[in-house]
């Protein structure tokens, strides 16, 4: 399930181009909470088992929760995997309000280590934590989360994301300047106002 629509629309259609002899039901929920919203469900009516051994989830009488082995050295099938993790459980923060923050969520600890250690070799450096029940792999320095988004070839987001990036490290650079100036400004007048002071002192003699 997923609360954004397009990413919804884009798993039916991959579900529907490369495993047209599944039947998909779709389902929207109206969620209850305080923040309410929309979530999409796509549910696999029948030869569920077949589908999670076909997408290695499953391997005939367990559940999988790590990378398939082929996958970690094959940077052509690592992509996609990575790809799927993002869209599924992956969040970027809003780059207006906060700083930067790049997140993906695991229910099982092993296959957020997995993930961490299969994209090491490409210079993506994710840190680990803890939340309630899950592990979240997060990012935090702007230029790997820029590599990430390139990596996963998501390019137009990238794009959008050195731009907000560029325009708020520009933004901070005129505010650092500007607040060293008025320092400077108001430590000048502060020393004027003792050497005049002093002159006064020194003439009332």
């Amino acid at each position: 399930q997923t609360a954004n629509a397009v990413v919804a629309r884009r798993v039916y259609q991959l579900l529907r181009k490369h495993f047209s002899d599944l039947t998909i039901e779709i389902v929207v929920r109206k969620t209850v909470k305080l923040k309410k919203q929309t979530l999409y469900v796509l549910r696999i009516k029948d030869e569920q088992k077949l589908f999670l051994k076909q997408i290695h989830f499953f391997d005939g009488s367990n559940f999988l929760f790590s990378i398939p082995k082929e996958y970690e050295k094959n940077e052509s099938m690592l992509i996609p995997y990575t790809q799927g993790l993002f869209l599924g459980t992956g969040s970027i923060n809003n780059l207006q309000l906060s700083s930067y923050h790049l997140e993906i969520s695991f229910a099982q600890e092993e296959h957020a280590d997995d993930v961490m250690a299969s994209l090491i070799p490409f210079d993506i450096l994710f840190k680990k934590v803890k939340r309630r029940k899950a592990y979240l792999l997060y990012i935090k320095d702007s230029t790997m989360i820029g590599d990430f988004l390139a990596f996963v070839r998501a390019i137009k987001a990238r794009f959008a994301f050195e731009d907000v990036r560029i325009s708020r490290d520009m933004m901070n650079s005129m505010n650092r300047l500007i607040n060293c100036e008025v320092a400077n400004e108001q430590k000048s007048q502060k020393a004027t106002e003792q050497q005049i002071n002093n002159i006064e002192f020194v003439q009332m003699k």
